[in-house]
């Protein structure tokens, strides 16, 4: 079992018992506390013949960061902080509704949550706002690498029922109006269905 902790760790747990190393420790490179820290992890679908392990974070400006990191291929219990690769940095303007949750879904695309982007009752509509990728679930279509933020948003503004090829690592189709902070979301293989917990301001909504 893996486990990730806010404050930046990742901790494997085996038969029962807490490994002593850190899987990774990425604490240097993030900010913690409230609703700020290590807050979402996925492995790659094919891992571990695909080593990736996927991470979303607040980093020590207080923006989201989802970035990519592979195995040491020397240690199968170590992921290896130089191989980090940034695929997407948001900037968040206010501490807290950082969202966070990663998944994969049956075609191996990764589903970012982006919450709001803080404060209360989402004063800047960042929720309705297609200019914006905050209050979002964004689908990264592989293969996963940088994208220039630009580029990213002129994909938005487009129409938003057509899609249309912009960037080869990124696919128009991103689900808009869904609320303010995802922290958790499951797919159910069945139907495909897309299952996420969303917080609201008097409390949790599925």
């Amino acid at each position: 079992m893996f486990v990730a902790q806010q404050g930046g760790a990742i901790r494997i747990i085996r038969d029962g018992m807490l490994v002593e190393r850190p899987f990774v420790d990425l604490s240097s490179e993030i900010s913690s506390g409230g609703e700020r820290g290590l807050l979402g992890l996925a492995f790659a679908p094919g891992y571990p013949a695909d080593p990736r392990v996927f991470v979303d974070y607040t980093d020590r400006a207080g923006n989201t960061v989802v970035s990519a990191l592979t195995v040491d291929p020397s240690d199968p219990d170590r992921l290896d902080p130089a191989t980090e690769l940034p695929i997407l940095h948001v900037q968040q303007p206010f501490a807290n509704h950082n969202g966070g949750a990663l998944v994969f879904d049956p075609g191996g695309d990764l589903l970012v949550s982006l919450g709001d982007g803080g404060s209360g009752g989402d004063p800047r509509g960042n929720g309705q706002s297609l200019t914006t990728l905050l209050g979002k679930i964004l689908r990264l279509t592989a293969p996963f690498q940088q994208c220039a933020f630009d580029r990213l948003l002129t994909f938005l503004i487009g129409p938003f029922h057509h899609p249309r090829t912009v960037h080869r690592a990124w696919r128009d189709r991103v689900h808009p109006h869904l609320g303010r902070q995802c922290t958790r979301e499951v797919l159910r293989q069945a139907d495909n269905a897309c299952l996420r917990r969303a917080v609201g301001e008097t409390g949790t909504r599925a």
